[in-house]
């Protein structure tokens, strides 16, 4: 083979070789930017799926200290009523004088 041939050889493998790299990293490129829309997918049903869970426990807790509330005013509702009966009869007292 005389010189012209190998180098005529030589480039035309060498520029097969390049297209092939090419190729590859194309198919890297496409493959991790798939990857990527995968994973922001999952992550983003992952976040909302975590913020319900968080929302509803919220919901629970504010209800708890509500219901806490209520409980605890039942009886202080009570004790208002009876010492406003003993100041209406204190001032009852004071105004008829006995």
């Amino acid at each position: 083979m005389d010189i012209s041939r190998k180098v005529q050889s030589f480039v035309s493998g060498s520029i097969f070789l390049f297209g092939c790299v090419i190729v590859v990293c194309l198919q890297v490129l496409t493959s991790a930017a798939q990857t990527k829309a995968k994973l922001n997918a999952h992550f983003e049903s992952l976040h909302q799926c975590v913020n319900e869970a968080l929302s509803d426990r919220l919901a629970v807790l504010q209800q708890s200290v509500d219901d806490a509330v209520q409980e605890a005013i039942v009886p202080l509702d009570g004790c208002q009523q009876e010492i406003q009966q003993k100041v209406d009869v204190a001032v009852n007292i004071m105004d008829t004088g006995e």
